[in-house]
Parts: structure tokens; sequence; C-alpha cells
């Protein structure tokens, strides 16, 4: 175990607790720990300087400092008698709080894949791993930090009799009021749902209250069909908990939605009425939606939301089996399928790297949550953002290419 590892493992053994004084320096401390994690994990890299900084960080709160320069040097002299120096470095975990609504059916205080009657909602608290990269945008967010053994992500909730408590809360812990709303696609249970609400806030860096609206998905592969009526099921009670939304916000907060593959449908079938929210950016991930029905609906899109973006890639394996089911072509696809919708600005993504399915782009690879980023917080159009490429269908309709 070298000094700076000492350093990172000493303070995973005494950090807790909510004092003031560790409220005050946890922000510089996590941005300073991201340093020092990127400078061990070049191997080549002179860890001193990121160690200074992680130490002048501490020397801010006395009392924390020389708790942990005492474990520290614990573990050093464990490391020196032979003893110690085997365990693996503590993994740095946020607690990220995210409202929750959804319209599966209560399991105590779980929820299934059965659907429900109404709307539930709560405060959901989930535990993931805090990721450096984000350090390079304009903006950083920081929550609750604290360390474990692995990068498992964790959650508990909090259920609410209505919408406007969990909102309220986490406004108040908010720079802005603006609310993003996550709503998943085909087989994702109600936890998987959270967590990549979760990890959205990380992605996109959101200065504002995330919301993940999850319908009852069966959660399985082979129950795409159940998933898809389920989808058209939960209709009515999405436009429940966008009305009861609407009234538990300031009139000035605007309503980011982003719609993730079948997930696409409630959103789209949404618009096509009059919303009672402040609509800003509308994210269509991946859309599961037949690409003929998707058009009819953009024509209904309100005029009043700030932008409505799509992204489509034609390595996404899970729309290319959509499109054999359904035989026909999904707003997703990109390639020969790809098709530009008016009011729409297409980004195809196909260049971006991605995991085997190609499914899940948008949430998770760093090109196109960068590209989300700049999105939210500039509402720059894609001439003016970075890696777009402008392109042109058969008809002369312009769409963007997005640079891996």
């Amino acid at each position: 175990m070298n000094e700076a590892e000492a350093l990172v493992m000493a303070i995973a053994e005494v950090w807790g607790g909510t004092g003031q004084a560790l409220l005050d320096i946890e922000p510089d401390l996590i941005d300073a720990l991201r340093d020092l994690e990127a400078a061990l994990e070049d191997g080549t890299a002179d860890t001193g300087e990121a160690q200074r900084r992680v130490v002048s960080v501490l020397n801010r709160a006395p009392e924390i400092a020389e708790n942990v320069a005492e474990e520290r040097l614990i573990l050093q002299l464990g490391t020196e008698r032979g003893s110690g120096g085997a365990l693996s470095l503590p993994v740095r975990l946020n607690i990220v709080p995210v409202v929750y609504a959804t319209n599966r059916a209560a399991e105590g205080r779980e929820f299934g894949a059965d659907r429900g009657t109404s709307v539930s909602y709560g405060i959901a608290r989930v535990a993931v791993k805090d990721d450096a990269r984000t350090r390079t945008f304009d903006v950083k967010r920081y929550f609750k930090m604290i360390f474990g053994r692995d990068a498992k992500p964790t959650l508990s909730i909090d259920p609410s009799d209505d919408i406007r408590k969990p909102i309220e809360l986490l406004a108040g812990q908010s720079s802005k009021s603006d609310v993003l709303v996550f709503v998943h696609g085909y087989r994702v249970a109600f936890e998987e749902a959270l967590i990549r609400a979760a990890k959205l806030v990380g992605g996109y860096q959101f200065q504002g209250t995330v919301v993940a609206y999850s319908w009852p998905s069966a959660g399985n592969l082979g129950d795409y069909a159940a998933d898809n009526q389920s989808v058209l099921a939960s209709e009515p009670h999405f436009l429940q908990f966008l009305t009861e939304l609407g009234a538990a916000l300031p009139v000035d907060a605007q309503v980011h939605i982003v719609a993730h593959s079948m997930g696409n449908q409630l959103v789209t079938t949404a618009l096509r009425g009059n919303l009672p929210i402040n609509l800003g950016h509308l994210i269509f991930a991946a859309p599961d939606v037949d690409s003929d029905i998707f058009a009819h609906s953009a024509y209904g899109f309100p005029k009043e939301a700030e932008r409505y973006t799509l992204y489509a890639s034609s390595n996404d394996r899970a729309l290319k089996v959509s499109n054999r089911a359904w035989s026909a072509p999904r707003a997703g696809n990109a390639g020969a399928d790809l098709r530009v919708f008016d009011g729409v600005d297409t980004i195809d993504a196909s260049e971006v790297d991605t995991d085997f399915m190609g499914h899940s782009y948008a949430l998770d690879e760093r090109t196109v949550t960068a590209d989300v980023f700049y999105l939210l917080t500039r509402n720059l159009e894609p001439g003016h953002r970075y890696g777009l490429n402008a392109a042109f269908d058969s008809s002369g309709k312009p769409y963007w290419v997005m640079r891996a």
C-alpha cells in the first residue's frame, strides 16, 4: 500500500456523520479525491500534488484531518510490519436523491411488475459510484459521499402521499427549480429504473430535481408483448402524474423529459394533448415507436417546448428485433431506415461506441451524455454543439451525425 492509497483508505475509515465541518469541505474533497483517483489510475503519474490538494481540503476541518492522519499512520505501519496491504481500495459512492412516480402495484414498500390502479410517489436515495469523468463538465453537482467495498448500486425508498412533498423537499436541495423526468423502456424493473435515473444525474450533471416515472414493465426478456400492453395501459396514469407534477411546481419551473425505448410511447402520446406543465427539452432516446406513428404525433407536439431531440443508431440490436416483431421501422433506427421528423432534431449516433445490444447509448455513453448536457444547460441548436456534422436525407431534410 503506497501513501496515496493509504490516504484514500484512511478517509474511508473515518468518514461519516453530519457535522457542519464535514458538510463544508465535502464538495471540494470529492473533487480532490477525483484528481487523486485519476492519478492512481494513470499508473505513471506523480500523485504528490493530488495528495497535497486532498490534505489541504482536510486541514480546513482540523478534527477530521487529525483522525485521517492517525488512521493513515496506522495503515502504513501495518503495511510496513507485514500486516494489511491486501485490501482493495474502497469505492467512493454518492447518495443521489430521486423522486419516483409509478403506476406499478405496491408490494409493501416495494413495487413489482403488476399494474396498479393509481400513481404512487416517494423519494429514492440511490448510492451510485462517483464518476470522476463528469468533473470535466463546466458544472459540478455534489451529493452526500459514502464509501463501500463494491460499486453495486443500492437504494432505499421513502413513500409519500402525493408528489408535492418530495418535489418541495428536493427542490430545496437543488440550485434550480427545473425538473428532469426520466421514463424507462422495455424490460426494466422498478429498482433498475431508479438506478438509471440516478446515474443520469451524474451523466447529464442536471442541476434541478430528477423524477423517475416507472410504468409496470415485467423486467423480463421474453415479455416484450406484455410490456407493450402495459405501457399502453399506463397512458392515463402518466397524464395524471404530469398534471399533479405541474400543480406542485412553481410556474416558472421547466420540465424536461428523457424517454428511452418503449417509454417513448407514453411520452409521444401525452404530447398530443394540452399538458399542464412548462415544457423544456424533450429527448427521445432510441425510441421504440413505429416511425409512421411518431411522425403523426410530431405534427401535434406543443410548439412552446424549447427543443425536440431524437437520438437514433443503426447499431441498435434491440430495435432491429423490434423491427422484425412489428414488420415496421422504428423511429430510433438509423442507416437505411433513418427518418427525419419535422420539428425534431435527429441525431445519428451510429458512430458512438456501445455495448453489445447498442440500445442504451443515450443513457450511458459519454459522447451522447455530454451532448445532452450542453443541450440542457446551453439550449444550443445542433449546429452549435461540439461533434455534430450536418447531413441531409434523400428529400433534403437536415439531420446530424455524431462523431465518435
